[in-house]
């Protein structure tokens, strides 16, 4: 079954108020929540945003509660969309806004994009979690690996759930506006190499000691292929530095190669990139979907994303962690773009 994004859909002159995270720093659920804002508002509903993470900083813990209930206060939603569950150690959010929906009477949809958030957590968390669930309208699961990591953790999931995926179209009328703005050295990079390919993540992060996105397998990777005879650029774009430790791994094996260039603190959005490259590899350990894939789809970049959720139409699958996988489906299209690449430089000359 496709997986398409739908609570959005139809809500029209409504007071919402949305909890979630904007950037920076541009990982997926801030893309998300960027764009549902503007659809939301072109749908001519009235939209407040908290910036959890942003407001938590600049106000503390016990502050930003009191801001979260002066919001709700003033505000008198007609419906909230919770994002933030798996950023919060205590689910204290959750019982605030429950408590707040007896008196305001408000829907509380709570959407969830995270799959790896409750393995590990006590039978307690899950069950105080589990009983305020109860008390929500809805509940949105972003890609099916989210919704079966409630299954396996025994949460609880309300009769009124879908299982949806994050990816809302972006502006394409902007690509040339935000291509633009991206460092010259970059499109340089990008003029004098062919074939090439790009990873991205929103940090560099280790979850049990596997590298989150995979970049050390793209740097494997790209050393194969290249020791196969394939010369390629391999671009590694990344939003923040996050794990330093981690990153300075990562940057030791790639910093004196010039044919891989690091685009870091990358705060815009990157599909206008995925046009002018030739393969987008996106080799996580755990996933919700992946909407830069979708994008690097819908912009005529081949696919290779790794089997641990549902995927977008068009992606070509390897098995999670399979190194050998990786390098021979990569292969295998690279040297297929090179060989249509050689044909038609041959049909023009």
């Amino acid at each position: 079954m496709k997986l398409e994004h739908k609570y959005s859909d139809g809500i029209f002159n409504k007071k919402i108020v949305i909890m979630g995270i904007e950037p920076p720093p541009l990982g997926g659920i801030a893309v998300h929540n960027t764009r549902v804002i503007a659809k939301f508002r072109s749908q001519s509903n009235l939209i407040t945003f908290i910036d959890v993470i942003k407001e938590t900083k600049a106000r503390a813990k016990l502050g930003y509660l009191f801001y979260l209930i002066e919001i709700i206060i003033k505000s008198k939603p007609d419906i909230v969309y919770y994002h933030t569950l798996s950023l919060r150690k205590l689910p204290v959010e959750l019982l605030v806004l429950v408590l707040f929906r007896l008196l305001f009477k408000y829907q509380l949809t709570l959407i969830d994009h995270t799959p790896r958030f409750f393995y590990g957590k006590s039978l307690f968390y899950k069950s105080v979690v589990s009983f305020l669930l109860r008390h929500i309208d809805k509940q949105v699961f972003i890609g099916d690996s989210t919704y079966k990591s409630y299954r396996e953790n025994g949460i609880y999931i309300s009769k009124n759930y879908s299982i949806e995926s994050p990816y809302i179209s972006p502006d394409f009328n902007k690509c040339d506006e935000i291509w633009s703005k991206y460092p010259q050295d970059l499109k340089n990079f990008i003029a004098r190499r062919s074939p090439i390919v790009l990873i991205n993540g929103s940090a560099a992060r280790l979850v049990n000691g596997v590298d989150l996105y995979g970049f050390d397998m793209a740097i494997e990777m790209f050393n194969n292929l290249n020791h196969l005879g394939i010369r390629l650029g391999l671009i590694v774009v990344l939003a923040e530095i996050g794990d330093k430790d981690y990153f300075d791994q990562i940057y030791s094996k790639i910093k004196d190669n010039k044919d891989i260039y690091l685009l870091l603190g990358c705060n815009q959005e990157i599909w206008p990139i995925f046009a002018r490259v030739d393969l987008f590899i996106r080799p996580t350990c755990s996933d919700a979907y992946g909407i830069s894939i979708q994008e690097a789809l819908d912009m005529n970049a081949a696919v290779i994303a790794s089997n641990v959720c549902q995927r977008p139409e068009g992606t070509i699958l390897f098995e999670m962690r399979n190194q050998n996988d990786l390098n021979k489906k990569a292969e295998t299209i690279l040297r297929q773009i090179s060989f249509k690449n050689n044909i038609c430089h041959e049909y023009q000359n």
